[in-house]
């Protein structure tokens, strides 16, 4: 009887030993796959560039087209559902912007129809009317022009990505460009 018994322990726990590997070889892979994800979803920079301006008027009626690159880093498609991005002029004594003004339509989606390619980019331009008094306050520095918004965009995986970028126009080294802003919590990526 008790060799019976010894050897229904022996395989009790052989059972439990097999069972507890193969729970262990799932979890490894689970883990594995939501590496792999990370490492091969897609990854959204924009980056801000002078288009075809700077350009100004008494009026501020003529437009200046700035370029908003943006650029997919990562090693899979991404697929563009929502692209909003304008231009702001605040004087110094202001606090840079934090958070992206809403209007009528500003958080409605793309259908799933524009796809950035890895190691691709895709241009958004953002229009801004400046007159010669703003640019003049931006130039003399009482002024800042803002480039600023949002991305969102689903990954192959299906999952929701948000890119927020804020940019503004400074003189860095002599020159005049864009260069992200320190000061302000609309730059980030999830």
């Amino acid at each position: 009887m008790h060799l019976a018994d010894d050897t229904l322990l022996q395989l009790l726990l052989l059972g439990c030993l097999l069972g507890a590997t193969f729970i262990a070889q799932i979890v490894l892979i689970v883990r594995q796959e939501q590496s792999t994800k990370g490492i091969e979803r897609a990854f959204l920079f924009p980056e801000v560039n002078e288009g075809d301006g700077p350009r100004h008027s008494p009026s501020g009626n003529v437009p200046w087209n700035i370029a908003v690159d943006l650029s997919n880093s990562g090693k899979t498609p991404a697929i563009i559902r929502l692209l909003r991005g304008y231009a702001d002029v605040l004087l110094v004594t202001a606090n840079p912007p934090d958070k992206v003004h809403t209007f009528p339509g500003s958080d409605d989606e793309i259908a799933p129809g524009v796809a950035i390619p890895k190691d691709t980019g895709y241009t958004i331009m953002v229009q801004v009317r400046l007159t010669d008094t703003q640019w003049a306050q931006i130039e003399g520095g009482n002024a800042v022009l803002y480039v600023l918004g949002r991305i969102e965009y689903d990954d192959v995986f299906q999952h929701r990505h948000k890119t927020g970028y804020c940019w503004q126009y400074a003189r860095q080294g002599g020159m005049w460009k864009f260069v992200i802003s320190q000061k302000t919590k609309l730059n980030y990526s999830t």
